[in-house]
C-alpha cells in the first residue's frame, strides 16, 4: 500500500480516478497546477493497484496533503483463528489451524 501526495503544492485541476478503480504504475490519477510556476503536472500511481481512498477534489489546494492511497490487492492475505470446537464446521477449515 502507498500513499500519494503532490511533488509541488498548489491546485488540483481534474482528478481522473475514484475510490475502486484499478490503476497501472505511472498511470495519470489527478492533474495539478503548481502555486510557483503556474505549470501543470501529472500526478501518478506509484504502483499497480486499486484506489482505496481518495483525498482530491477538483480546486481544492493540495499542501502536503495525501491524495490517494493505492494498494495492490494481488498481494493482501487474511488468516484467521478458530476455536477447536467449531473448527470442522468452518467454511475455511482446510486453512484454518
Amino acid at each position: 500500500m502507498r500513499v500519494v501526495a503532490a511533488r509541488f503544492p498548489g491546485a488540483i485541476r481534474s482528478v481522473a480516478k475514484k475510490i475502486g478503480d484499478t490503476v497501472r504504475e505511472g498511470e495519470a490519477l489527478a492533474t495539478v497546477e503548481a502555486n510557483e510556476s503556474l505549470q501543470t503536472y501529472a500526478v501518478t500511481a506509484p504502483l499497480s493497484g486499486v484506489i482505496i481512498a481518495r483525498n482530491a477534489n477538483p480546486g481544492e489546494q493540495t499542501g502536503d496533503k495525501t491524495l490517494f492511497t493505492v494498494a495492490d490487492l494481488s498481494r493482501s492475505g487474511s488468516s484467521c483463528r478458530c476455536f477447536r470446537e467449531t473448527w470442522p464446521r468452518s467454511a475455511s477449515a482446510r486453512t484454518c489451524a
